[in-house]
């Protein structure tokens, strides 16, 4: 169990699929991640998609993370569609790098700083010298690459807490990010934690995002299983499948209840 200060933003927070979700839009996320960091206090941002809805399902220690977290936002267009079918109105996808790129913009207008954690270390110093360009008045505190055994956790926490952060960006996969965050953000002394997974490899460049209509289309997954397909067609065949199941359990149990209802 971690030691950290738990300040979940109950106005906006939902259950779907027992998982917790936050209904706000991209707009209204990055609004609110600005008013916690500048309020004090120890907040984080996790990201959810069918994916980690099906691993939290397997996981209570990932299902811990994700409820502890002060802000969950919907990471993927099928848990919006899950919210249509099971009465959860998520306003919209909130997808991990437009939300990192959204907040990066807003942090450099607020006159904050920002240290970015993971990725490898040639990915993660390009990542930083991209932002630095398109961001020239952002304060940057720092980084480190995500490659470290979890004997350094506590030394590297420390190191990042000595540059005075106002938000961390953590870009490892999980539930890696998610426990780190979970247990060493009190140590970087950073107002924000932040979960960005891959997006350190699109703001590299080592990664493109599928084409707009695609984005809209909510077929991110199957243009990045082209790209990958040995890689990723497997894992996403399983996972869609395992997401699916769950809502169609979901919707059975629903009417089991409704028909035992005198």
């Amino acid at each position: 169990m971690s030691n950290r200060t738990i300040a979940v933003d109950r106005e906006h927070r939902r259950t779907i699929l027992a998982c917790p979700i936050d209904l706000l839009t991209l707009e209204q996320t990055v609004e609110r991640l600005v008013e916690l960091i500048k309020a004090g206090g120890l907040h984080s941002q996790l990201s959810l998609n069918a994916a980690k809805v099906v691993e939290a399902h397997r996981s209570s220690e990932l299902r811990g993370f994700l409820e502890r977290a002060t802000i969950v936002s919907a990471d993927g267009q099928a848990l919006v569609w899950a919210g249509k079918v099971l009465g959860v109105a998520i306003p919209e996808r909130v997808a991990g790098i437009d939300l990192f790129t959204a907040l990066l913009a807003a942090m450099e207008r607020e006159d904050l700083s920002a240290y970015f954690l993971g990725a490898r270390e040639e990915v993660i110093a390009r990542t930083v010298e991209v932002i630095a360009a398109r961001h020239p008045r952002l304060r940057i505190a720092g980084s480190h690459h995500g490659h470290f055994p979890s004997a350094d956790d506590e030394r590297i926490a420390t190191e990042i807490g000595e540059t005075s952060p106002d938000a961390l960006f953590v870009g490892m996969s999980s539930p890696r990010k998610e426990s780190w965050i979970d247990a060493q953000q009190p140590l970087t002394g950073a107002r924000l934690a932040m979960g960005v997974g891959g997006s350190f490899d699109v703001v590299a460049g080592l990664t493109k995002r599928a084409p707009r209509l695609l984005q809209r289309l909510g077929l991110e997954w199957a243009y990045r299983t082209a790209q990958e397909p040995r890689r990723l067609a497997g894992r996403y065949a399983r996972t869609n499948g395992a997401f699916v199941k769950l809502v169609a359990d979901e919707l059975a149990s629903r009417r089991r209840a409704r028909g035992r209802r005198p």
